[in-house]
C-alpha cells in the first residue's frame, strides 16, 4: 500500500475515527450498454500515475484492464486526452466499492472520483473502456486516494497538506458533551481542479457510521466553514477538497456548547440533555395568552451517580422578572406543569431546567395550553365539539383498545363568522403529548374525514383555531360534530371449515379469525347475508365490510372486499382471516372458510373442453402438451361466470411450462370470449399446465380449446410488396439477407392499412433485434441499421386471436456518408429511410452554420436535421418546414465555436418514409479580433457568412459603475445584426440590440459595469449576413 499524501504538519495524538464515503461526490452519466468483445489492454494491469494511450479504430472495440485497489484506497480516473469518440468506463470488483460508468461529457467532466473499497481486503478491479459506437483515441490515467487521520486540538490551528487527488484529511477530536463543532479552513493554496464547478472545499462528512454530508460555505474570501451539534465523544470530521485538487490548508475546529433548541406550542416534543451535574438548560419560546401554558414532560430518565431517582426542576422565566418555579420531575415519571396564570402573548420567555447538583439524564419537553377538561369522545358515537370565542385549544380524549387504524368524521363544522374563511388545525397526539397525525379544518369542507395509525391507549385531538388574513379564528370560535371509530380487535380461533355469523356492535369492531390451512390447499373465505348500518353522514357512501387475509406477522396476503383467498405451499400454515366494517359500520354477517378442491384434467388440442366450477375459489388446472419451436394458445370461446352477487365475473387463465414456470397469462370476462398465446415459441417440449382461477367468488362454465399457430416463413427483397394473411395466432416470418449498416423499412400505405400487428426483427442467431409493438396506426416502421450482414427475419404477430390481412412493402436502405466541403454549394436527395451523412473539417474557433437554400420532401414536417461535433454531442437544428424561403440554421450562439480541430457531420434524413432532398453550403468562419476604441468610430467589415467582429476594450477600476454607450451608423447587414456585449467573469453574454440595416442605431446598456477588467462588444449579423458597419462607443452615467 502507498504512503497516504496527506499530512498534518504539526500533528496532535487524539482518537482516531474512520470516515467518509466518497461516492457521495460522484455524479455518473447513465450511458448505453458497451459494444462488443475487446481487443485492447487485454485485461493489463493499470498501474497508478502511469498514463495510458488507446486508439478505438473500430465504434465495436472494448478495452479491458484491471487495478488494484488495497483496502481502505479509493480509484480516481482522469482523461488527459480525447479525439472523435466518447469514453465510456466501466468499474467493477468483486465486492461494492464501484460505480457503474463514467461518461465525460466536456473537458470539465473529464475526472472522476470512485467509491473507496472499505472491505477489510484488498481487490482487483476491472477499469473496462468503450468509445460509445464510435473511433477515436483516448489517454487516461489511474490513481489511489485515501481517508488520512489528522489530529487536532480544538481552538488550535493545524497547517494540512494534500498531495494526491481523491486523499482526504480526516480530523480527528473528542467531544465531552452536547457541543457546537465549528470547522474552519483557511490558507487555502490549492491546484486547479479538472472541474471548475467544484468550490475549492466541496464538503465536510461528518463522522462514521451514521456520517452525513455538510456543504461548506466562504464565510469570508477564502475562509471556508461548516457547523454542526455533536453527541459526547471521539469525532471525526473528513475534509473534502473540491474534485481533484491537491495542495496546503490550515484547518481549525472550534467547539462550544449546543444551543437549546427553542419551543413552540403545540409542536412536537424536545429532546432535552443534562450532561452533567451542573448542566443547565435554558428552551427559549415565544408565549401565547388567553389560558395557561402547560409544560408536558415525558420520557423521563434522572439518575444519580448512585442509581437513585433524580430531580430536576422547571423554572419560567420572563424578561425583567425572577424565574418562577413550576414544578419538579423525578426519576422516569411523567408530569405536566401548568404556569399560575395566562401569559402576556407574543413575549420572548423560557423554560429553564436544572438538576439537583448531583442529577444526570433526560427529558423531553413539550408547550402546549390548558385546553380545560378534556371531552370525552364515545367510539362511533357523535360528539359536540364547542370551541367558544377567545378559547385557543380545545382537546378531546379518546381510547384505542388496540393498535391500529383511527377514523375520524367531521361534520357540520361551522365558525362563528361566516363572513371570510377561517381555519382551524387538528392534530392527534398520544399520551405523552407526542403528535403522531395532523389536518387542517377548514370552512370550506364542511363535513370531511380523516384516517391514521395509532398503538394502543389514550389519545387526544387538539383542535386549535388559526389566524387568518383577516382576524384570528380564536376570536370567532367554532362548532362541528365529530365521529370516532378506534380500533378495538376480537381474536377467534376456528377449525376449517367455518360456517359462522360474526357480529360487531361498536363502530371500529374488527373480528380476527386463525385458521390452520393444510400444505398444498387454497383458504377461501367469503361473505354472506351482510346485514350492516352505519350513521347517515350525508356523504353518500354506504355501509360495507370487507375480508383481507393476513399471515402470522400480519402482512397482507390478499384482500379487500366479500371474498379473498390465498394458497399455503410447503407446509401446514396459520392464516388470519380479518372482518373489517369500514369506518362506522356495525353489524353482523356470514363467514365462510374453507379449502375448495381444485379440477385437474387434460386439454387435448383441437377439441373443445369445459371446465365447470361450482365452488367459490375453486381452480381448475388442465395439462397440455406443448411443442420446441412452436407457439401455444388456448381459444377460449365461451365464458360463462357469475359472482354470488349476480354480477358477471371474471377468470384468469395462467399457462405453466414444465418447470412451473409462468410462460403466458390473460383474462376473460363473462360472455366474452377470449385467447391465451405464448408471446414466443416455446423452448421446451413437454408437458404445460393452464390454471383456470376464477376472480372473487365467481362461479360458472369456461370453455377451452388448445391449439398451435401457425409460423408461416417466407423469403423477401427488398423493395418487394407483399400482401400477408393472418389466421387467428399466425406469425408471419419473412427472411432476407441484410448487409451490415443497412437499415430495414416497412411501409404500409395508407389506404391499405389492414390488422393490428406487432413487428420485430430477428438476427441470424433468432434473437430478437429490435422490436415495434403492435399498433391500430401502423404505417411506416424503421428499424435501427444491422450490426453485421448475414440472414435476419422480419417477424409480423397480431396481438391475441386479431386476424385479417395486411399489405406492406420492404426495404433496406443504405446510408450515404458523403465528403462536404464548407462554402460550396451542395444538392443532395436521399430515398425512404436512408439517413445522409456529410462530413467536413472545423478548425477550432470557427463558428459552424448550414446555409438552407431548398427543400424539396413529401413531408417536409418530419425532415430531421442534426449536426454532430467531432466529440460526438449533438445539436438539432430549428429547420422550418412550412417555407420555401432560404433558411440559415446556426450550431449554437454567436460565442458558440469548435473547441477544437476536428471532423463533424452534417446528417438529415426523413422522418416516417419521408424523401426528398437538400439544397445547402456548409459554413465556417472565424471571428475577426479588433481592438476597440472608447469614443471613437471603428469600421466592422464581414466578408463570410457566420463570421462576427469582437470589439475588445478594457474598463479601469474607476470606470465601474458607468453605462456603456454605443451606436451604430450605416449598417448594410441585412436583415439585420445583434449587438452582445461580454463581461470579464460572467459567462454568456448580454443583447444589447437588434440593428437594422441604413441608418444610426443607438443606445445604453442596461444596467452599470460591475467590474473591472477586458470587456467585449460582439457584432453578429443574422442569418449568415455580410457587410459593413461603424460602430462607436464610449462609457458615460
Amino acid at each position: 500500500m502507498s504512503e497516504p499524501a496527506v499530512r498534518a504538519v504539526r500533528p496532535r495524538a487524539l482518537l482516531a475515527v474512520l470516515v467518509l464515503a466518497a461516492s457521495l461526490l460522484t455524479g455518473l452519466v447513465a450511458a448505453p450498454e458497451a459494444a462488443r468483445a475487446a481487443e485492447l489492454g487485454h485485461d493489463a494491469a493499470l498501474v497508478p500515475g502511469t498514463p495510458v494511450s488507446l486508439t478505438f479504430a473500430n465504434p465495436d472495440d472494448v478495452a479491458s484492464f484491471t487495478l488494484a485497489v488495497p483496502a481502505g484506497q479509493r480509484p480516481w480516473i482522469r482523461v488527459t486526452e480525447l479525439t472523435g469518440m466518447l469514453a465510456e468506463f466501466s468499474v467493477t470488483s468483486p465486492t461494492r466499492f464501484d460505480l457503474p460508468r463514467f461518461l465525460p461529457g466536456s473537458p470539465e467532466q473529464w475526472w472522476q472520483e470512485l467509491s473507496q473499497n472499505n472491505g477489510p481486503d484488498d481487490e482487483t478491479a476491472t477499469v473496462s473502456l468503450t468509445s460509445n459506437g464510435l473511433t477515436g483515441t483516448v489517454t487516461f490515467v489511474v490513481g489511489l486516494g485515501s481517508d488520512v487521520p489528522v489530529p487536532v486540538e480544538p481552538g488550535v490551528a493545524v497547517p494540512v497538506s494534500v498531495d494526491r487527488p481523491a486523499d482526504h484529511p480526516v480530523l480527528t477530536f473528542a467531544a465531552d458533551d452536547l457541543q457546537q463543532v465549528t470547522v474552519t479552513i483557511s490558507d487555502l493554496a490549492v491546484t486547479p481542479a479538472t472541474d471548475p464547478a467544484f468550490p475549492p472545499v466541496a464538503s465536510l462528512v461528518f463522522g462514521r457510521p451514521d456520517s452525513f454530508v455538510l456543504l461548506m460555505q466562504e464565510s469570508a474570501p477564502g475562509v471556508w466553514t461548516g457547523v454542526t451539534t455533536v453527541r459526547p465523544g471521539p469525532q471525526a470530521v473528513t475534509v473534502v477538497l473540491g474534485g481533484d485538487r491537491t495542495g496546503t490548508f490550515t484547518a481549525q475546529v472550534d467547539v462550544t456548547p449546543a444551543p437549546d433548541t427553542a419551543l413552540s406550542y403545540g409542536a412536537a416534543p424536545v429532546t432535552t440533555f443534562l450532561d452533567s451535574p451542573s448542566r443547565l438548560r435554558v428552551l427559549p419560546f415565544t408565549t401565547a395568552g388567553r389560558v395557561r401554558t402547560l409544560v408536558q414532560l415525558s420520557a423521563v430518565s434522572l439518575r444519580h451517580p448512585d442509581g437513585t431517582d433524580g430531580t430536576a426542576t422547571v423554572s419560567l422565566v420572563l424578561p425583567g422578572a425572577a424565574p418562577v418555579p413550576l414544578g419538579t420531575v423525578t426519576g422516569t415519571a411523567p408530569a405536566v406543569l401548568a404556569t399560575p396564570d395566562a401569559l402576556p402573548a407574543g413575549v420572548d420567555a423560557a423554560l429553564r431546567i436544572a438538576g439537583d447538583g448531583s442529577t444526570t439524564g433526560t427529558l423531553d419537553v413539550r408547550l402546549t395550553l390548558d385546553a380545560g377538561p378534556d371531552v370525552p369522545v364515545s367510539a362511533g358515537a357523535p360528539t359536540a365539539l364547542v370551541v367558544p370565542p377567545g378559547t385557543p385549544l380545545r382537546r378531546l380524549a379518546f381510547d384505542a383498545p388496540d393498535a391500529g387504524p383511527v377514523e375520524v368524521y367531521v361534520r357540520d363544522l361551522v365558525f362563528g363568522n361566516e363572513d371570510q374563511p377561517w381555519q382551524a388545525q387538528l392534530t392527534v397526539t398520544d399520551a405523552d403529548g407526542r403528535p403522531t397525525f395532523g389536518a387542517s379544518l377548514d370552512s370550506f369542507a364542511p363535513s370531511t374525514s380523516f384516517s391514521f395509525d395509532v398503538g394502543a391507549g389514550r389519545h387526544y385531538l387538539e383542535v386549535t383555531p388559526q389566524p387568518a388574513l383577516g382576524g384570528d379564528a380564536v376570536d370567532v370560535g367554532l362548532t362541528a360534530t365529530l365521529y370516532v371509530a378506534p380500533t378495538r380487535l376480537t381474536r377467534l380461533e376456528r377449525t376449517l371449515p367455518v360456517d359462522e355469523v360474526l357480529s360487531t356492535s361498536v363502530a371500529g369492531d374488527r373480528i380476527d379469525v386463525a385458521v390452520t390451512v393444510p400444505a398444498g390447499h387454497r383458504l377461501a373465505a367469503r361473505l354472506a347475508d351482510e346485514q350492516w348500518t352505519r350513521p347517515d353522514l350525508g356523504d353518500g357512501c354506504c355501509a360495507q365490510a370487507g375480508l383481507t387475509v393476513l399471515d402470522g406477522s400480519g402482512n397482507l396476503l390478499s384482500g379487500f372486499g366479500p371474498f379473498a383467498e390465498s394458497d399455503v405451499a410447503g407446509q401446514d400454515r396459520v392464516l388470519h382471516v380479518l372482518l373489517d366494517p369500514v369506518g362506522l359500520t356495525t353489524g353482523s354477517a356470514r363467514l365462510l372458510m374453507s379449502t375448495p378442491t381444485d379440477l385437474d384434467g387434460s386439454l387435448p388440442a383441437g377439441t373443445p373442453t369445459t371446465v365447470t366450477v361450482t365452488e367459490p375459489g375453486q381452480n381448475a388446472r388442465l395439462t397440455l402438451r406443448g411443442t420446441a419451436g412452436l407457439r401455444l394458445a388456448v381459444d377460449v370461446p365461451a365464458v360463462s361466470l357469475t359472482t354470488a352477487a349476480g354480477l358477471p365475473g371474471q377468470a384468469g387463465l395462467t399457462l405453466f411450462d414444465p418447470d412451473g414456470a409462468e410462460v403466458a397469462s390473460t383474462s376473460v370476462v363473462d360472455g366474452s370470449p377470449g385467447w391465451l398465446e405464448t408471446t414466443a415459441p416455446l423452448t421446451t417440449s413437454g408437458t404445460y399446465t393452464l390454471r383456470v382461477d376464477p376472480l372473487e367468488d365467481a362461479t360458472g362454465r369456461v370453455t377451452l380449446t388448445a391449439t398451435e399457430p401457425r409460423i408461416v416463413t417466407r423469403a423477401i427483397t427488398s423493395g418487394t410488396t407483399r400482401t400477408l394473411t393472418f389466421a387467428r395466432g399466425d406469425v408471419q416470418r419473412l427472411t432476407f439477407r441484410g448487409r451490415a449498416g443497412q437499415r430495414p423499412v416497412l411501409q404500409v400505405p395508407l389506404d391499405l392499412q389492414g390488422v393490428e400487428t406487432g413487428v420485430q426483427i430477428l438476427d441470424p442467431s433468432g434473437a430478437p433485434y429490435e422490436r415495434v409493438e403492435s399498433s391500430a396506426a401502423l404505417r411506416h416502421v424503421q428499424f435501427a441499421p444491422l450490426p453485421s450482414t448475414g440472414t435476419y427475419t422480419l417477424e409480423l404477430d397480431p396481438p391475441g386471436a386479431a386476424a385479417g390481412s395486411l399489405t406492406a412493402t420492404f426495404v433496406l436502405a443504405t446510408d450515404q456518408v458523403l465528403a462536404g466541403r464548407p462554402g460550396r454549394p451542395t444538392t443532395t436527395s436521399w430515398t425512404v429511410g436512408q439517413e445522409t451523412r456529410v462530413r467536413f473539417g472545423v478548425k477550432a474557433g470557427e463558428h459552424v452554420a448550414v446555409d438552407l437554400r431548398t427543400l424539396r420532401a413529401t413531408d417536409p414536417s418530419t425532415v430531421s436535421v442534426e449536426l454532430h461535433t467531432s466529440r460526438g454531442s449533438l445539436t438539432f437544428l430549428q429547420l422550418d418546414p412550412f417555407t420555401t424561403a432560404p433558411q440559415w440554421l446556426e450550431f449554437g450562439n454567436y460565442d458558440t465555436v469548435a473547441a477544437e480541430d476536428g471532423v463533424w457531420e452534417l446528417r438529415f434524413s426523413g422522418v416516417g418514409g419521408t424523401t426528398g432532398s437538400l439544397g445547402y453550403t456548409i459554413r465556417t468562419a472565424k471571428d475577426q479580433v479588433l481592438g476597440g476604441r472608447l469614443g471613437r468610430p471603428t469600421k466592422v467589415e464581414v466578408g463570410r457568412p457566420g463570421q462576427n467582429v469582437r470589439l475588445t476594450f478594457e474598463v479601469r477600476p474607476g470606470d465601474v459603475g458607468k453605462v456603456l454607450q454605443w451606436s451604430v451608423a450605416g449598417s448594410t447587414f441585412a436583415p439585420s445584426a445583434r449587438l452582445w456585449l461580454d463581461e470579464p467573469s460572467f459567462f454568456g453574454g448580454s443583447l444589447l440590440a437588434v440593428v437594422p440595416p441604413g441608418g444610426t442605431t443607438s443606445g445604453v446598456g442596461f444596467q452599470p459595469l460591475s467590474e473591472a477588467g477586458t470587456y467585449t462588444l460582439v457584432v453578429d449579423p443574422e442569418n449568415g449576413a455580410t457587410g459593413s458597419a461603424r460602430v462607436t462607443f464610449s462609457l458615460g452615467g
